[in-house]
């Protein structure tokens, strides 16, 4: 699937920490490690776009059907 805001590259890889150290947990706890420990807050749709690439499932869209 492509997203229309890719993540830029030189901020995937403190995304991808994000996404394997809080796996199960919200994307908020994500965005505040990503923030503390990088400086800048990814966007929601960086952190479902880099999920995709790692072959993880993003949480589906509040505003798409079932």
């Amino acid at each position: 699937m492509n997203r229309k805001v890719p993540c830029p590259s030189n901020r995937s890889a403190a995304i991808d920490e994000a996404i394997k150290r809080f796996r199960g947990r919200g994307y908020r706890a994500m965005q505040q490690y990503v923030k503390d420990k990088f400086g800048f807050v990814p966007k929601t749709c960086w952190i479902a776009h880099r999920k995709e690439v790692l072959g993880f499932s993003p949480r589906p869209a509040w505003n798409r059907g079932k």
